[in-house]
């Protein structure tokens, strides 16, 4: 038999507020103490926030109560005792007094019909009854038709539930090398049977990857990569995650309540919340702006609607500006195949494809331009550093603290750097102000004279 929202709380139907929240309490801190049970915990919540809120009490209330059994019919009352007949003179006296009644009663002015009355259901002991439905007017049910679209869709979702709901799809990717050393942290989305989604600048980072979701860690195999749209997907045969809801980016609104949820700074199952702030037309889709935080390590992490529908893959950030946060719209997951590409950062900032007035992109004019001190921010990681380049092929490089000399020249349109480890720098945009250097990877750098 199934439980009542009482029992699954263990109160009586005639329990206070008070004992109500006591008990799910107690409830919540069965479940955080035991084997971790979500279907569990989402009843819990449930039964609470019925039962917490007495309007929605009294209807469930009312629609699991027995039905009442029919009362019994009343015996009939003993026929009356006879009485004498009445004398003829009583009878006459009677007949006179009915006449002058009904005279008078057809006679008297006629009062206007009375409004019908809904008698309301009697009240039963704890339940607030609601009001009495009264009749709409025949002119004012079409506007009360057009509104029942919006009163009758489905509610969003707190960020509580959202979270309980979401979170066994998103996992934490480790990157490492082949000796297992770690050198990153990403995040990722399941989308069917030991299928993860998450960005190629995640995935390709490194030489191993490894899904972590909750205890359990897995190896994982990059088998799509659409470098071109900065979505890789990775193959993890033994993970055993129930996957997310991919839903419709084109149905977003500007101003919409969304929220992510990754591994930012390696933090798991970190969900933040935010607005659309914008949505970007590009060639081949829409990136969606958003103001729902996120930080280095949430890249390929989910972004959801407040019905949990995962319409976005969290991507990349503005860190030069505030909570100017991008991610890749749903729907180019259906559409994954094999590409090549710098990824979705180029849509914004990348190489230009046609030549302005006041840029100059020949040997000379780097030449010209390159050489003086340039503040650089990694879009994708947050870094900061600065470079000095000097016009006789000296360079200085400061970053974290540290600081690393050494040689620059030109080959082509790239910088050869000697002897550090990023043995080249690709320029995609120079002008005497600003300076864009490609790292492989889809790993960019927005640069500033200073």
């Amino acid at each position: 038999m199934k439980k009542t929202l009482y029992q699954v709380l263990g109160v009586e139907p005639d329990a206070t507020a008070a004992q109500i929240a006591d008990a799910y309490a107690r409830c919540q801190a069965a479940l955080e103490a035991g084997v971790y049970d979500r279907n569990a915990q989402i009843i819990a919540k449930e039964s609470f926030n019925v039962l917490s809120n007495p309007v929605a009490r009294a209807r469930y209330d009312v629609s699991f109560a027995p039905a009442p059994a029919p009362a019994a019919l009343p015996e009939a009352p003993p026929p009356a005792p006879s009485r004498a007949p009445l004398d003829w003179r009583h009878g006459l006296a009677i007949a006179l007094v009915a006449g002058v009644l009904s005279g008078w009663w057809f006679s008297r002015p006629k009062a206007p019909p009375a409004a019908p009355v809904v008698v309301a259901a009697a009240a039963q002991p704890g339940v607030l009854q609601e009001p009495p439905i009264r009749a709409v007017p025949a002119a004012s049910a079409a506007a009360v038709a057009e509104l029942a679209p919006a009163a009758v869709g489905v509610a969003d979702l707190s960020s509580e539930d959202l979270f309980a709901k979401l979170s066994p799809g998103i996992v934490r990717i480790n990157i490492g090398t082949a000796s297992g050393r770690q050198t990153g942290i990403g995040s990722g989305v399941v989308i069917g049977a030991g299928t993860v989604i998450t960005n190629c600048h995640v995935a390709e980072a490194g030489a191993v990857l490894q899904v972590k979701s909750g205890d359990a860690s897995y190896l994982a195999r990059l088998v799509v990569a659409d470098q071109a749209h900065d979505l890789c997907k990775l193959d993890v045969p033994s993970l055993k995650a129930e996957p997310v809801t991919i839903g419709k980016s084109n149905a977003l609104r500007t101003g919409q309540k969304v929220v992510a949820l990754g591994a930012p700074k390696g933090l798991d199952l970190t969900i933040s919340e935010g607005i659309v702030s914008s949505l970007r037309k590009v060639d081949d889709g829409t990136l969606i702006q958003t103001t729902a935080p996120v930080s280095p390590g949430s890249s390929g992490g989910g972004l959801f609607d407040m019905h949990g529908n995962l319409v976005g893959i969290v991507t990349f950030q503005v860190t030069s500006g505030q909570n100017l946060n991008f991610a890749a719209p749903s729907e180019w997951i259906e559409n994954m195949h094999a590409t090549q590409g710098n990824g979705i950062i180029a849509k914004l900032d990348g190489p230009r494809t046609e030549q302005r007035d006041d840029e100059r992109d020949t040997e000379s004019a780097l030449t010209g331009d390159l050489p003086g001190r340039w503040g650089c921010r990694d879009t994708t990681r947050g870094t900061v550093f600065q470079i000095d380049f000097e016009p006789n092929g000296h360079m200085e490089l400061r970053r974290d603290g540290a600081t690393q000399q050494g040689r620059w020249r030109l080959v082509g349109q790239r910088i050869e750097i000697e002897p550090f480890n990023e043995k080249m720098f690709q320029v995609e945009y120079l002008s005497q102000d600003k300076l864009i250097l490609y790292f492989g990877n889809a790993v960019r750098s927005v640069c500033a004279h200073r």
